[in-house]
């Protein structure tokens, strides 16, 4: 393609847009975006934006467009990154859409901490009633798994204490359920290779990290664990194939890390931070930790350990005595003393459509990490 050996244009942009869904190595997104800005640059010189006298209503050029138009909001969720077809620009007849678009909850001038609370259309409505006819069951499965992560991304908010009543909330996660239930059961091993994949499936992992961080029962806690887990998992297995999803893999086991850190007792974490060997008889948990710092937080913060009281708050006490384990109400202390600051902020971000995910970048990765990454590289 930079030699310019493919004289037709039109294949050109097929071929750019094809291109833009793959993504390799943490400057994959950006390469890919460029891919992507490259064909619509092309499309917009060739007029398929435009409803010329000679064009047929339908015909495989608007499909083309739509098709750019598409990969367009997609590359600005996945990407964090603003769209780059304005629909006022556009003189095709836009296609009949019942809703409104999500990403206008993320644009700079929008409030950060809202969401769509009411008439969010079920994904029977946006299909039709005849659409079933001519698509097959893997398509299907594509499709609701763009809902849902839609659904997901209706709900904007970069607070762990946004209200668990709102509909927008609910619906986030119930929405993260039915990505897990799709990618790892029902159609497993059918989806197609497209990057919608691995970032539903991410976007599923970061609710279920926002549920941990925000609840505050024994169940709940274990539950959004649990479901940290079993994301993390597939999403190491779909790393093979997809950088992003190793990306975001690690991103979760970090997560899980602090988690099991924030559980042990205070002398034992400060015996580990001290660098003194704890008795392996007392520790109840997983032992291994790193601290996933960002780069902006290991110059302000560096000396901000993991800090949590032994005693346990009597709110929590009074609350429900008999279903908070102990080192429940410890680990719930430790939240609240921002001992997940740095997790909060990753995670935030990549819900944000309004950022970059550039916490791909090894720069966010701790040392051991960075060290393991050269390693398979």
């Amino acid at each position: 393609m930079d030699a310019g050996l493919e004289a037709d244009r039109v294949t050109r942009i097929r071929t750019l847009a094809l291109m833009s869904l793959h993504c390799e190595g943490y400057e994959g997104a950006e390469a890919a975006s460029m891919h992507l800005c490259q064909a619509i640059h092309q499309a917009q010189t060739a007029g398929l934006h435009l409803d010329q006298p000679d064009r047929i209503s339908g015909d495989s050029f608007s499909k083309l467009f739509w098709c750019l138009w598409t990969l367009d909001k997609m590359h600005a969720s996945i990407g964090g990154r603003p769209v780059v077809l304005a629909d006022r620009d556009i003189g095709l007849r836009k296609p009949i859409v019942k809703a409104a678009d999500v990403i206008s909850f993320y644009r700079p001038s929008a409030d950060n901490t809202t969401g769509w609370e009411s008439d969010f259309p079920t994904f029977e409505e946006i299909i039709g009633d005849n659409v079933q006819e001519g698509l097959d069951f893997t398509t299907l499965g594509i499709l609701e798994l763009y809902y849902h992560a839609v659904g997901i991304l209706s709900c904007r908010s970069r607070s762990v204490d946004r209200p668990h009543g709102s509909n927008s909330r609910i619906r986030q996660g119930l929405a993260a359920v039915r990505i897990y239930s799709i990618v790892a059961t029902e159609c497993s091993q059918d989806l197609p290779p497209l990057p919608i994949v691995p970032y539903a499936l991410a976007l599923s992992m970061g609710v279920s990290y926002q549920q941990f961080r925000s609840s505050r029962i024994i169940t709940h806690f274990n539950r959004a664990k649990a479901s940290l887990g079993a994301c993390c998992s597939i999403l190491e297995s779909l790393g093979t194939y997809w950088y992003s999803a190793e990306a975001m893999a690690r991103l979760g086991r970090k997560a899980l890390r602090q988690i099991e850190e924030a559980r042990r007792p205070d002398g034992q974490r400060n015996e580990q931070r001290s660098g003194q060997p704890s008795d392996p008889g007392n520790i109840t948990f997983a032992s291994g930790s790193s601290n996933p710092m960002s780069t902006v937080q290991r110059t302000t913060n560096n000396n901000n350990n993991l800090q949590a009281s032994a005693d346990v708050p009597p709110d929590m006490l009074a609350q429900n005595p008999s279903t908070q384990a102990p080192e429940e109400l410890q680990m719930a202390e430790g939240l609240e003393q921002n001992a997940f600051e740095d997790i909060d902020m990753l995670f935030g971000d990549f819900l944000d459509l309004s950022l970059p995910t550039n916490f791909w970048d090894p720069l966010f990765f701790t040392e051991d990490e960075q060290i393991q990454c050269d390693d398979q590289a």
